[in-house]
């Protein structure tokens, strides 16, 4: 049987000096594809005061462009005008173009007609892209005057010339103190200043008169989901010839240009749009981000996560009586809408308005305040009736956000165990001797049974395989410390290493304890979350191992709970 033969794509080849590429397909333009098909073709455009070079449009055809790239070349200039700009003769240092223009790089030297005076610095011109820069010079007839007689006062301003302009009016040499200055700038020129220039004992203020090129106001209305992500200069300035960039929120394609440059107080490009990405995947849950180990950063034995990593890591932050917010537990999204955590991170009288939820975060510190980042309050929290705050039975809660998480690389839903049916092992979940995941951004040192240890908490997100215990190990390691046993319940499981320092601890509370497994026993394997961090005898204790709430044992309470449709809490835990 023959073999279909796999479909061959072009390069997506986006390096134009001075322009840029947009690809079409079927009447709609975008900037970039990871996968450009047969049939899309290739558009080059040109930044302004340049000019295509070859063919601007070429088609994808069986990996392939049927055109070579074009190139954006430099306009040339029109000749500097002699008659209104009082030039004797201008000089020039290339041979005009058969149109009559001067090409790029071109010098022009200027001399002025017997009576005038040069009223700019710029003597010798450059032509760039089209453009006499940095201004055209303009030869200023004198009017001769006998000097003033405060041409030599102390108080008095040694006047200048404009840069990218000229004077309105006629100045002597010397102008005196007090005097405000009134000249215009060239149209593709601005004032330095917002307020006007004058002589103030000896020196102009705010400072020299000047013109610069004409600056372009940051885009601040954007189309929703489109960010610019370039630094900008001054007051929400950028200045002439600099590039600004977009990008999209995480989940979203850009539709246009990503590179816009300001080009003497106009962009040169429309702004991009982004569209959701409808190619991915992202409802399917438990999908994890590039999870292999990043060497270096060893939290208790644990190493520093990959950007995205774990896309369904919440921080659950509170916030002080000064308005600021705290990292002090840890959660996972298993909806859109609700985040599950452990039900002793809060307290029977917690008050949910100064709870907020952070989702995208791997850096708590870089992510802060990114496109990645999404902020929720909390609308209801709910404990099961069981829960117990001194022995963490039952040590579960659930938190149903204000808003519906938008699912992108960054967040996205982790899986829970199936429904239980009669006759399930809900053991089997949770085996001894399998490995599995945990996250968080806790406490980073070891901590003995019983010691008082002020937290430090990590600002990249943590990772750490560690093992399942025996039933009968985890009740051994609380003999040991003459702990009673009967605080290890049905709805425990245990797991850690008894010879190596390698353990949750502060802050990590709430965070999942995940394996990947094939959900239902068929299709691909997925991180299926099977416990939550709940706690343990000191951290990275010898002999001493952690507690995680069994969850597989309630999933039923989770379904439930996530069903009932119940009304808003206004600010109490609700046990149900």
């Amino acid at each position: 049987m023959r073999r279909r033969r796999s479909e061959a794509f072009c390069p997506d080849d986006r390096t134009v000096s001075n322009g840029y590429v947009v690809y079409q397909l079927n009447g709609k333009s975008f900037s970039s594809q990871s996968q450009l098909v047969g049939g899309i073709k290739r558009r080059v455009r040109c930044f302004p005061g340049f000019y295509i070079i070859g063919e601007e449009k070429s088609t994808c055809r069986q990996g392939n462009w049927s055109k070579r790239m074009a190139l954006c070349s430099p306009k040339s200039c029109k000749p500097l005008t002699e008659d209104i700009n009082n030039y004797r003769f201008v000089r020039y240092s290339h041979d005009p173009e058969e149109n009559g223009k001067y090409p790029h790089s071109t010098e022009a030297k200027v001399f002025c007609k017997e009576g005038t005076t040069m009223v700019s610095n710029t003597v010798r011109p450059i032509c760039e892209a089209g453009q006499w820069l940095p201004s055209v010079p303009y030869c200023m007839e004198v009017i001769p005057t006998t000097p003033p007689p405060y041409a030599k006062v102390a108080r008095s301003c040694l006047l200048p010339s404009v840069v990218h302009g000229r004077y309105l009016t006629y100045y002597e040499r010397f102008v005196k103190n007090g005097t405000v200055l009134v000249y215009t700038c060239n149209r593709y020129a601005e004032d330095y200043y917002d307020s006007p220039v004058f002589c103030n004992d000896g020196e102009f203020s705010p400072g020299r008169p000047g013109c610069r090129e004409k600056s372009c106001t940051l885009p601040t209305n954007t189309p929703e989901h489109v960010h610019v992500v370039s630094s900008f200069y001054g007051d929400y300035k950028v200045w002439h010839g600099l590039n600004i960039s977009f990008v999209c929120t995480p989940g979203f394609i850009l539709i246009g240009s990503k590179v816009n440059r300001c080009w003497y107080g106009e962009w040169s490009t429309p702004i991009p749009r982004c569209v959701r990405d409808t190619a991915t995947d992202y409802e399917s849950c438990g999908k994890a981000g590039k999870t292999t180990i990043r060497f270096g950063g060893r939290v208790v034995g644990g190493f520093a996560s990959n950007s995205g990593a774990w896309p369904w890591q919440a921080g659950i932050y509170w916030q002080r009586a000064d308005g600021n917010w705290f990292l002090f537990c840890a959660g996972t999204l298993i909806e859109k809408g609700w985040v599950l955590s452990a039900g002793h991170c809060f307290g029977y009288d917690e008050d949910i308005r100064r709870l907020q939820i952070r989702l995208g975060l791997t850096d708590r510190r870089a992510d802060m305040g990114s496109i990645r980042e999404q902020i929720f309050n909390v609308t209801n929290l709910f404990l099961p009736k069981g829960h117990d705050y001194i022995d963490f039975d039952y040590d579960i809660a659930l938190l149903q956000l204000d808003g519906q998480a938008l699912l992108n690389d960054y967040v996205r839903t982790i899986c829970l165990p199936p429904e239980p049916i009669n006759g399930d092992n809900l053991d089997a979940l949770v085996p001894p001797g399998a490995f599995g995941m945990v996250t968080g951004w806790g406490h980073s040192r070891p901590v003995e049974f019983n010691e008082s240890s002020p937290s430090i908490y990590e600002n990249t997100l943590q990772q750490l395989q560690i093992p399942i215990r025996r039933r009968d190990e985890c009740v051994e390691s609380l003999a040991n410390i003459n702990e009673d046993i009967s605080q290890f319940t049905p709805r425990m499981f245990c797991a850690g290493y008894s010879r190596k320092q390698r353990d949750t601890c502060f802050g990590d509370s709430g965070g999942p304890f995940m394996r990947k497994l094939k959900r239902n026993g068929n299709g691909p394997r997925r991180w299926v979350q099977v416990g939550i961090v709940s706690a343990g005898k000191g951290c990275a204790v010898i002999g001493q191992y952690a507690y995680y709430t069994h969850i597989p044992k309630l999933v039923p309470w989770i379904n439930f709970v996530m069903s009932t449709n119940y009304t808003r809490s206004d600010g109490d835990l609700v046990q149900i």
